[in-house]
C-alpha cells in the first residue's frame, strides 16, 4: 500500500504512482473530499474504499476528487483506496488513508451575508473558529485569502452532484519559514491563540464568479442551488519542539446554501 501525508508515492509491480492529499482524516469527520493527482486518471472509471465505490469526479486530465462518506470516518482505523478502469483493471497502487483520533475539540462556521445572488454580485463570508478544548489553543490567523493550498479554502457543489469542488482562484507560493514556537507565530501575526470557548471571526468579500472559479471551465454558471462549506486544513508552520497546544488537525465547517440567478 501506499502511504504518507501528501507528495507522490512510489509505486511497485509496473503500477503507476499517485499524488494524494488528505491520507490522514480525523475520526468523526463528515464526508470528506480526496484530492488524487496522476496520470492516466482518465481511465479511472470506479473508485473503491475498502471495496465499496465511492463517488468521484474527474478534474481535467491529471485530478481526481473523489468523496469519502462520513459512515467510512466514524471510528480511528485504516481505509484502502483503490482505483480501476471501468473494466475492473487496477491501473495504480492501493493509497493507506489514515482515520485518527482528533486531539483537540475545535468548532468552524460559516455564514454567508446572503444567500440569494446574482452570478455577477458580491458577497461577503464570515467564518468564525471556536475553541471548544479545555485549554489554550493556537490557530492558523489568516483566514481572508482562501487560495488554492492555503489554510483555509472553500468547497462548493451544485445541490444535484455529490462531490465537492475547490474554486482555484490563486497560487500560493512555496514561501518557507525558519522553525520557530507557536508564542513567535503569533507574534508575528501568523497564528492566533485561543482561550477556552473563545472565538475568532473573520470576514472576505467575493464574488460569486470567483467562488465559482475552475468549477463550470468551458460554460456560463448554470442558475441554481449550490452548497458550500469551508474547511481549515490545521497549522503545518514548522515548530522549535512540538506542541500540544497547536491545532494541526482538519476542521469542517457547517454546510450553507445559496441560490445562484442570472
Amino acid at each position: 500500500m501506499l502511504t504518507g501525508v501528501f507528495g507522490m508515492k512510489c509505486a511497485n509491480g509496473g503500477l503507476e504512482s499517485l499524488d494524494v492529499y488528505p491520507v490522514r482524516i480525523p475520526a468523526g469527520s463528515p464526508e470528506t473530499l480526496i484530492n488524487i493527482f496522476g496520470f492516466s486518471l482518465a481511465r479511472v472509471g470506479v473508485v473503491k474504499v475498502n471495496g465499496t465505490p465511492v463517488q468521484f469526479a474527474h478534474v481535467g486530465q491529471v485530478q481526481i476528487s473523489a468523496m469519502i462518506v462520513s459512515d467510512l470516518l466514524k471510528e480511528p482505523g485504516r481505509l484502502a483506496m483503490v482505483l480501476e478502469t471501468a473494466e475492473g483493471k487496477r491501473l495504480f497502487e492501493s493509497v493507506d488513508i489514515e482515520v485518527f483520533s482528533r486531539k483537540h475539540l475545535a468548532e468552524l462556521t460559516v455564514e454567508a451575508s446572503k444567500t440569494t445572488l446574482k452570478f455577477d454580485e458580491t458577497f461577503s463570508l464570515s467564518l468564525m473558529l471556536t475553541n471548544r478544548s479545555s485549554y489554550g489553543l493556537y490557530f492558523a490567523r489568516n483566514i481572508e485569502a482562501f487560495v488554492s493550498g492555503g489554510v483555509y479554502s472553500l468547497e462548493v457543489r451544485p445541490l444535484s452532484a455529490a462531490v465537492f469542488h475547490v474554486p482555484k482562484r490563486i497560487s500560493v507560493s512555496g514561501e518557507s519559514f525558519l522553525a520557530k514556537t507557536a508564542e513567535e507565530y503569533a507574534a508575528a501575526g501568523l497564528l492566533i491563540r485561543l482561550k477556552p470557548s473563545q472565538s475568532y471571526t473573520a470576514t472576505v468579500n467575493l464574488k460569486v464568479t470567483d467562488l465559482m472559479q475552475g468549477l463550470f471551465p468551458e460554460t456560463a454558471i448554470p442558475p441554481g442551488t449550490y452548497i458550500v462549506r469551508a474547511v481549515y486544513a490545521g497549522v503545518t508552520l514548522p515548530l522549535k519542539t512540538a506542541q500540544t497546544s497547536v491545532s494541526d488537525e482538519p476542521l469542517y465547517s457547517n454546510q450553507i446554501e445559496l441560490m445562484i440567478s442570472k
